[in-house]
């Protein structure tokens, strides 16, 4: 706290005193130590001071002191200042990955980070091996199903298999029930794909996806000349998007 206030009156030399007095008592406070060093670290950014910057960084990679959502924070916020380019940066989470390689924080950070390079084949793979740490992560599943859906070197039946893997998983997960209904439905197995319909209907909350529900449902029921079903499908759906012209022409 003092610190902080002889921060804000513009004393800085004096806020360092004291937060360097206190590390004098108590040199075994790590989360002191790791702040301290974190003023370092952007004093030498605000001069430029490039040498000093990297030690610093590689410092606080390798600290026990920081969190590991910390040392990702300080990738992302000094690698350009540093002069790091794509393969430093990722050598960098590469790191941490070593550090910590039963953490998904850091995998998710190296997902991201190949995905906003382009490289989506090694996101998907990034992806898949958090998978095996945690199966029925239904957000990551989509991600990668987005990710595959977007991917030129991914075959359209890579994606289908990969869609019906994620609702064997998790059969109770309306939205893979969805693309499990679309699958099937391609097939034209239409009694199989009321079925998966109906039992996504009970567990379906979010609006968007219930709508996409209550289409495919209609258009099946539609398929297997059930107007009736598919009528009120389609009317449950125009409650939801009543001015949906696709919706409105099939009914």
């Amino acid at each position: 706290t003092r610190y902080e206030t002889y921060r804000k009156m513009g004393n800085q030399a004096k806020a360092l005193h004291v937060l360097d007095s206190y590390l004098e008592r108590n040199p075994n406070d790590g989360r002191m130590r790791a702040m301290r060093a974190d003023i370092d670290l952007n004093a030498a950014q605000q001069q430029n001071n490039i040498a000093d910057g990297r030690r610093l960084l590689d410092l606080q990679l390798h600290s026990a002191d920081v969190s590991l959502g910390n040392k990702i924070k300080l990738i992302r916020a000094h690698s350009d200042w540093l002069g790091y380019d794509a393969d430093k940066q990722r050598s960098l989470f590469a790191d941490l990955r070593e550090q910590y390689p039963y953490e998904t924080d850091i995998y998710q950070a190296l997902m991201n980070f190949e995905q906003a390079q382009g490289n989506t084949g090694e996101a998907i793979e990034i992806g898949r091996t958090m998978l095996a740490m945690n199966p029925t992560d239904s957000k990551l599943r989509l991600k990668i199903f987005n990710l595959m859906r977007d991917d030129l070197f991914t075959s359209p039946q890579e994606v289908s298999l990969f869609a019906e893997q994620c609702y064997d998983v998790l059969p109770d997960d309306p939205q893979w029930c969805y693309y499990k209904a679309l699958i099937v439905g391609l097939r034209e197995q239409y009694d199989s794909t009321i079925v998966i319909l109906e039992h996504a209907m009970t567990y379906a909350e979010e609006p968007t996806l219930k709508l996409q529900i209550y289409e495919l449902y209609g258009n099946m029921q539609g398929q297997m000349e059930n107007y009736d079903k598919a009528l009120s499908a389609y009317e449950e759906a125009l409650k939801l998007a009543p001015d949906n012209l696709m919706i409105l022409n099939n009914y």
